[in-house]
Order: C-alpha cells, then structure tokens, then sequence
C-alpha cells in the first residue's frame, strides 16, 4: 500500500468540480484507504460525528463476501473499526438526523438478487452496538435482476409522516445500471421511480456502460449529484465521474487527476464538514479500480479540501 499525505492552503472558496479536478492540490489525502484491522475501506462514506470526529461507512471483502463496517477518525486519515453491521451487504450509505441515524446499503441474497435495506440507530450508542431500531427490507420494483447503491437525498420527519428519499440505481433489463430515485414513507410504504433525464445526460458523453453510484450535495447554492459512469460495458478502467444539476438535469465531466495518473474512478461520495483543523471543507471519496489506476493508487482514495484559508 501506497501511503500519501499532502497539505495546502487555499485562497479562495473553490465549486465541486474545482476541487475534483484539481485534486492534487489537496488538503490532506490518501490512497488505499485502510482501518485499523487492515482492512479496505471501500466505498466509504464520511459524516461529522456528532460527539467528535468522523465516522464512517464501508464494505471489505472478507471471505468471499463483502461486510459492512462502521470505524471512527479524528483527523480523516486515520481510521479505527468499531462495529460490523452486516454481512452479504456493501455500498452503504450513512445519515445523521437530529435525533438518530440511517444507514442504508445494498444486500445480496441468493434467492431475489441485490436489493437496498435501510437501517434506523436511535443513537450513536446503539449504532455502535448494531442494535437498530427499525429495518426495512426494499421490494425490487424496478428489476427483477437487482437495485441498490443508496445515497440520502433528503429526510423530513413530522408528527406524523416520515418520509426518507433515496438515489438509487437499478439492472435494467439484466444489461446495465441506470438511475432511480425511490421514497420510503414511515417505514412501510416504498416508491420507486426511473430518473431516464439524469441518464439521458450522462450517455450524451458517451457513457454505454453502467450508470450506478451518486452522491448529493448542495453546492455554492445548486444541488448537484457526482455520478459514476461506464463508458465501455464490462469496462472497469473506463469509469468516469459526471456532475449533474438535480435541477436542470444537465451534466458535465469531471476530469480527475491524480498524481501518477490513474484514469478510473467509482463510487463517488461528497460531504461537507469541518475539517480536522475546524475550517469548513468538502470530504471526497472514490474507489479507483485496479484496472485503469496507476501503480500504488489503486483502492479507496479519501482527500479533503479546506474551503478557507
């Protein structure tokens, strides 16, 4: 494993894309992102701890299937395990409400395919003991063949009605991931819907492949969704990242670089918090594939940008 840290300031307050594409000049980042176990951290996604530090959602291959895990950090580089959440389970996304915490992932069975469960922890307590409160079970409503990679988009809860919005993608027709969106409303009632505008997008750049994983954030007063893109079907070294205006549904390429020039990226996540030394910052996360990724690169790559100085 490669082991790269850099830090720098920035002068200005830079938009998503800026800070993607000009990744090299992070604040602090790096490759091959492991926990304390020794174990790959992939398809993390961070959020703010709310007692101190970070936390974090990822799945390891462990035995032949993969395992989702919670660990802590202090300073976003250094990750420590706390807690397995399930096995047969992957691509998790994680959630912190005012009161509780969601985590929603991807689960594979021999008997319906993938399909998304989603988790509810009172606390962070139960959280770390993997006592969740309420599970739901998503039924495939799409395809037949598998649903997943969730990501939250928004989550109102009221007196009476509680509704969870999710991203999502769906097999289509058993050839390829294409991009839903579904509503989970007090824990019973599951809508799921096509997004064919936000596909429409990403295949005007000439993206054939899947269309899977997203992450949301509002960005400089726009809400926007990064996207993962496969150009070539069956491709891994053909992945590419494609920002998208959840309002307008028009995209644009993000052109990464790295600094020995890997040229596949996956399973983007973006989260906006304090950084380990209280500026505000954007936290990015992307698996790069060992086909197309450069020597020492390959795995979940973690950086981070200040966007003060």
């Amino acid at each position: 494993m490669t082991l790269t840290l850099a830090v720098a300031l920035l002068s200005a307050a830079p938009d998503l894309r800026r800070v993607l594409e000009d990744f090299p000049h992070a604040t602090a980042f790096r490759y091959g992102l492991k926990d304390d176990q020794g174990a790959s951290m992939d398809c993390l996604k961070v959020v703010p701890s709310p007692k101190a530090g970070y936390l974090g959602v990822y799945h390891t291959l462990e035995k032949g299937a993969f395992t989702l895990k919670i660990a802590r950090s202090m300073d976003l580089l250094n990750w420590r395990w706390v807690v397995d959440l399930d096995r047969h389970a992957h691509q998790g996304t994680l959630f912190v409400t005012n009161r509780s915490f969601i985590v929603a992932f991807e689960k594979d069975g021999p008997r319906r395919g993938n399909w998304i469960r989603v988790r509810q922890y009172e606390d962070q307590t139960s959280l770390y003991a993997n006592r969740p409160s309420r599970e739901f079970d998503a039924p495939n409503t799409l395809s037949k063949f598998a649903e997943g990679t969730p990501n939250v988009l928004s989550y109102r809860q009221g007196e009476r009605e509680t509704v969870l919005e999710l991203g999502m993608h769906y097999y289509r027709d058993g050839v390829v991931d294409r991009q839903a969106r579904a509503t989970l409303t007090n824990w019973t009632t599951w809508k799921a819907a096509k997004q064919e505008a936000i596909d429409r997008a990403v295949e005007a750049f000439g993206v054939a492949g899947n269309i899977g994983d997203r992450d949301a954030l509002n960005d400089q007063g726009r809400s926007s969704l990064l996207i993962e893109g496969m150009k070539v079907k069956d491709d891994w070294s053909s992945w590419g990242l494609y920002l998208v205006d959840r309002r307008t549904n028009e995209a644009a390429p993000v052109r990464m670089n790295t600094h020995r020039g890997s040229r596949s990226f996956a399973n983007p996540t973006v989260t906006e918090c304090l950084s380990p030394q209280g500026r505000r910052c954007l936290v990015v996360t992307l698996f790069l594939p060992s086909q197309g990724s450069a020597e020492g690169e390959s795995g979940e790559l973690l950086f981070y940008r200040e966007l003060e100085s």
